[in-house]
């Protein structure tokens, strides 16, 4: 398997073994290995001595020590090291040259890959937006459920601004509301027994009151589609008014803008300041009120799902009475307010981040081979015209989408093609007359 090596850094490299080139298998211990002897080619370019002066000294049984500097190692992607002793039969490795962040991820365990979301819609996220939160999952549903919630997100919810915040999802999540009176089980409208108990009574019922049942006598009866207290359809009916409607909300998600996002500094501090009524961020609250037409007046310690829990006719001092503050709570407006949230773009853009591999389906440009002269079964073979096969999950070879081009030395390269690496096992058929067959088989990562 491909030998990975970290992008701009010296690295000590065991190379071989070196075997005699005439009998093929005794161990060659007494080479000389100058610096010229050691040829590079990266990234697909043409094969270039070392820039490192150490040349190569031998370790044992044939494996010589091999060292490449941070320069030898300064191009990103295929990487091959061949060296050709009089006396020895040739031997040579790839590598590939990857950025420092995945090679300490991946390999020395020192390192987290870098996966910042970073765009969503083509326009460039704000670097704190998502500062403060660990699972954005757990924040939602300490927002949106009054089940006990995860306490990492509470304690981040309620650090939120200045800090210090009491928000608790038992009573001031959004099904905490709900099921607090007047919108709770308690009182919904339609239970006379439970509305009887609450609001009937001599304190609350007056004749003002009242007299809203008796405007609904005399009424006018609407009939066809004439709906006055509906106003007159836009279209032909209201029928197809309501068509139309539909017809235009059922694309919104494709509709969503490139400035989804734009206007927040900090998610977690908008959240914050929507959910708890301790002194919020200054930065969010501006941006928030800024939103619209501007010089909005929002104020958590007022206007907060804990803060309106708190605040009659939801709080503790008085539930399920006071109906005209309920409607100034409850607006549609407000409640939108929780629907900005759409996360598959910017898992599309953390799996495009990942590290590029070898992989399944994947196109990988400029793989390189060696052909050796089928005259002696040792010397690379230059001036070849290569045929290119590929045989996929044990199937019958079949031709590789691209043709083989010579880079020197009897190197060869070749650009696969997706389809040419679609499958788990790959067997590459390398012919050409003049050289021995070259057989190379990969196992792909999914």
């Amino acid at each position: 398997m491909t030998r990975w090596l970290k992008q701009s850094t010296a690295k000590t490299l065991r190379f071989g073994p070196f075997l005699d080139e005439t009998d093929g298998k005794t161990a060659e211990t007494a080479l000389t290995i100058s610096q010229a002897d050691i040829r590079l080619s990266k990234n697909g370019g043409a094969f270039a001595q070392t820039n490192d002066v150490s040349g190569a000294t031998h370790d044992e049984n044939g494996w010589y020590s091999l060292q490449l500097d941070a320069t030898d190692t300064n191009t990103l992607g295929p990487l091959t090291v061949a060296i050709h002793e009089s006396g020895a039969l040739p031997a040579w490795e790839h590598f590939m040259v990857v950025p420092a962040n995945e090679y300490d991820s991946l390999v020395s365990g020192t390192d987290a890959l870098q996966v910042d979301i970073v765009q969503c819609g083509g326009s460039a996220l704000a670097g704190t937006l998502f500062n403060g939160i660990t699972s954005l999952a757990e924040w939602l549903g300490l927002v949106a459920g009054k089940q006990t919630g995860d306490s990492t997100a509470r304690t981040e919810l309620r650090a939120t601004g200045a800090g210090s915040g009491t928000f608790d999802e038992t009573t001031d999540s959004l099904e905490a509301v709900r099921d607090t009176a007047p919108l709770g089980t308690a009182m919904r409208g339609t239970d006379n027994a439970a509305l009887a108990a609450t609001a009937l009574t001599n304190a609350t019922w007056t004749d003002a009151r009242a007299g809203y049942l008796d405007a609904l006598n005399g009424h006018t009866a609407q009939t066809g589609d004439n709906f006055a207290r509906l106003g007159a359809p836009a279209g032909a009916s209201v029928s197809a008014d309501i068509a139309a409607v539909k017809t235009d909300t059922g694309n919104l998600v494709n509709r969503i803008t490139a400035t989804l996002f734009s206007g927040i500094t900090s998610l977690a501090q908008w959240l914050g300041l929507l959910a708890g009524k301790q002194s919020g961020n200054a930065t969010a609250r501006t941006e928030l009120r800024a939103t619209g037409a501007g010089s909005g007046t929002f104020d958590e310690t007022s206007d907060s799902l804990e803060a309106i829990r708190d605040t009659v006719p939801m709080g503790t001092a008085m539930r399920g009475t006071d109906n005209a503050a309920l409607a100034t709570i409850c607006t549609e407006t407000r409640l939108a307010e929780l629907d900005a949230a759409n996360l598959p773009a910017d898992v599309d853009q953390i799996k495009g981040d990942l590290p590029s591999r070898i992989t399944k389906n994947v196109a990988l440009n400029n793989f390189m081979f060696l052909m050796i002269d089928s005259a002696d079964h040792i010397t690379g073979k230059t001036g070849l015209t290569v045929t290119a096969q590929r045989s996929i999950d044990g199937a019958a070879f079949a031709s590789c989408a691209n043709a083989v081009s010579e880079v020197s030395n009897g190197i060869y390269k070749i650009n696969l093609a997706a389809a040419d690496l679609n499958g788990n096992v790959i067997t590459l058929l390398f012919t050409a007359t003049g050289a021995d067959a070259r057989l190379i088989t990969i196992v792909t990562q999914p």
